[in-house]
């Protein structure tokens, strides 16, 4: 947590060079991978409201945004939707198409899974193994040993404040779109008599 908070820190700072910057932006990407990696020895869907980890100055409590229960078109999804989150590198692929598929900025993208609940109307319409969907985990700081992690949607929320400093969020859209246009298994069925 103090490595997130204190890259967060220099974030919010007016004037900084490009290295201090790129720095700072890597520094809070770990960090924030390290917190997910934390929390995901259970499914987000199980993770508490608040949990407390261990600083430098004492214990964090670090609450995580419940977000929108319903649907996309939300900035923050709802850890009760997604059953796995899978984490993706910025640093690959550097091809031209590749880079129209990802933006650079402040967070850890990853790739979140979703599997529709009994009673979902979309249920019918998803394949087994899921919905692929783009997410950046942020961390933004509320107050001395207090924080907040999001789970954000990067297509809805595409800038943060560190400080008054606007970050564009990082994202990465290009592995959602590779496994959903992976082969899947679908079920024949007839349509008229």
């Amino acid at each position: 947590m103090d490595r997130a908070a204190s890259a967060w820190k220099v974030l919010g700072k007016e004037k900084l060079t490009p290295f201090s910057r790129e720095v700072a932006v890597s520094r809070y990407r770990e960090a924030v991978t390290d917190i997910i990696q934390k929390l995901s020895t259970q499914p987000p869907h199980q993770w508490p409201n608040t949990v407390t980890l261990p600083g430098r100055d004492g214990p964090w409590n670090v609450q995580i945004d419940p977000g929108i229960a319903r649907g996309s078109g939300h900035e923050v999804w709802n850890p009760a939707l997604i059953d796995k989150v899978r984490p993706l590198a910025l640093e690959t692929r550097r091809t031209p198409e590749y880079s129209r598929l990802r933006r650079k900025g402040v967070g850890a993208p990853y790739l979140a899974i979703h599997k529709p609940r009994d009673g979902e109307a979309t249920r019918k319409f998803t394949p087994d193994k899921g919905q692929y969907l783009p997410m950046t985990a942020l961390v933004q700081f509320d107050g001395p040993q207090q924080a907040t992690l999001k789970l954000a949607d990067p297509r809805e929320l595409s800038e943060v404040l560190a400080g008054d400093r606007p970050w564009p969020v990082a994202a990465d859209f290009s592995m959602p779109v590779r496994k959903s246009l992976q082969p899947a298994t679908f079920v024949r069925a007839t349509v008229g008599g």
